[in-house]
């Protein structure tokens, strides 16, 4: 049985087609190199090609090329020629006389074929290409394979890459990081922090005068590695980036700048919209007049959403 479809990966940043050959023999032709594979397991056999590669299946059927008895040999011409004689069954599958009978079930018996195994080539395969990367660009999302393995799926390192852009975000803000261990006491008013640990994730980064992640129960795991494709794991790194610079840039607000010349920090602005947003989620009203309080609740997260990013496009954050 001839397969119609082949799947190659183009690693585009090697310039290497990766083929994923099922159970089967192939002939491979790229460039000026042809070369037969065979796969005799049941799991993908890689091949990894330079050019895009012309496959054709290698296909193996067994011929019949005389019979013998024991001190005899026919061709297949004659062994067929004679049969025919003896084979004078009607639709019913009756022979015209039991001599007839006789001699065919006589022939079949005292004659053995003897078969020949030869292989031809299919028509060139239908071949599906995808485009991927064996290199990301992230130091913290990897290939989980070389180039002749199987599957092509990527790891993304959470913790290195959480560790790594919690110190960036607040590198950008002017902070340094503690070489030794800190009380978070001693962050108050103070432009350090300190606190990482492969055990517990961002569970116990201290800053501003207390635990910058102890609202964010996804950041104080361990942040095992986890596996997927390119795009998956680009997304996922991405999501992580956006949420950590966020938790990041807000506390820092929230302790150190001020609005303009006014005497109200952007602390207590922030603080005072978000205890009026939770006094708010205490409420229960008359069905008639919930849409109010939704549309009062949904207009007060806007306007924490617009204080937070005043400040984060006005460079204070």
């Amino acid at each position: 049985m001839t397969r119609e479809t082949i799947t190659l990966t183009h690693l585009t940043d090697v310039d290497i087609y990766r083929i994923s050959l099922p159970r089967g023999s192939y002939q491979i032709s790229s460039g000026e190199d042809v070369e037969i594979v065979s796969n005799e397991g049941f799991n993908y056999k890689i091949v990894n090609c330079k050019t895009l590669p012309e496959i054709k299946q290698m296909l193996k059927c067994k011929t019949i090329t005389h019979y013998v008895s024991s001190d005899d040999e026919k061709s297949v011409a004659e062994f067929n020629k004679e049969l025919d004689k003896w084979d004078t069954r009607d639709d019913d599958n009756k022979f015209a006389t039991l001599e007839d009978e006789f001699k065919y079930k006589l022939l079949r018996r005292d004659w053995t074929p003897i078969h020949k195994i030869c292989e031809t080539l299919s028509d060139p395969l239908t071949l599906e290409v995808k485009d991927t990367v064996l290199y990301s660009g992230n130091p913290y999302i990897t290939s989980g394979t070389t180039i002749g393995q199987e599957p092509l799926l990527f790891t993304y390192n959470r913790y290195g890459a959480w560790v790594n852009i919690t110190t960036e975000t607040f590198s950008k803000l002017g902070m340094v990081r503690s070489e030794s261990d800190l009380n978070y006491a001693e962050t108050r008013n103070k432009k350090i922090w300190g606190g990482t640990s492969p055990k517990n994730g961002l569970r116990f980064v201290v800053a501003f005068g207390g635990y910058v992640f102890t609202n964010h129960p996804k950041f104080s795991l361990k942040g095992c590695p986890i596996n997927g494709t390119l795009k998956e794991m680009e997304a996922r790194y991405a999501e992580d980036a956006a949420e950590i610079e966020h938790i990041i840039q807000s506390a820092f607000a929230e302790h150190f700048v001020e609005i303009g010349d006014a005497t109200q920090t952007y602390k207590e602005v922030h603080a005072g919209v978000k205890s009026a947003l939770a006094e708010l989620s205490k409420v229960y009203v008359k069905v008639g007049s919930s849409k109010h309080l939704l549309a009062g609740r949904a207009k007060l997260s806007k306007t924490i959403k617009l204080i937070e990013d005043f400040w984060k496009e006005s460079g204070s954050i």
